[in-house]
C-alpha cells in the first residue's frame, strides 16, 4: 500500500458494529461522523497562569489553577446543569487538545444580574 493511500477505519467500524447490530435496526439509529456543533467551539475566557503557584488574592481568582476556564451567560440566559455539562465538556476537550492535567484547571460560570441601560 503507498504512503498516500489511507484506509477509512471509521467507515469500516461504523459498518461492521451495524452489521453486528442488524437484527436491532428497527430500534436503534445510526448516526455516522456526527456533527456536535454547527459552528466551531469556543471557550468564552480562558486565563492562563504564566508561573506556577502563583496566588490570586481577588475573590474572582481566589480558586484560580494554571488554566482557568470561564463560561458567561447573559442577564437573560439562564443556568442550568446542560450549562455544565457543556463547561465540563470544554475543560475536558482543552486538557486533552493541551496535553494539561485536569487537575490544573478549573471551570467556573458568571453571569451579570440587574444591569439596566
Amino acid at each position: 500500500m503507498a504512503n498516500d493511500e489511507k484506509i477509512n477505519w471509521h467507515l469500516a467500524f461504523c459498518q461492521a458494529i451495524e452489521m453486528e447490530l442488524a437484527e436491532y435496526k428497527d430500534q436503534l439509529l445510526f448516526n455516522r461522523e456526527y456533527q456536535l456543533t454547527a459552528e466551531p467551539l469556543r471557550i468564552d475566557v480562558v486565563i492562563i497562569t504564566k508561573q506556577p503557584g502563583i496566588q490570586i488574592d481577588k475573590n474572582v481568582g481566589k480558586i484560580y489553577m494554571g488554566h482557568n476556564i470561564i463560561e458567561y451567560k447573559n442577564p437573560n440566559d439562564s443556568l442550568n446543569i446542560y450549562d455544565y455539562y457543556k463547561i465540563l465538556g470544554y475543560a475536558y476537550f482543552y486538557a486533552y487538545l493541551n496535553k494539561i492535567g485536569t487537575n490544573d484547571i478549573t471551570i467556573s460560570q458568571a453571569k451579570t444580574y440587574g444591569l439596566t441601560r
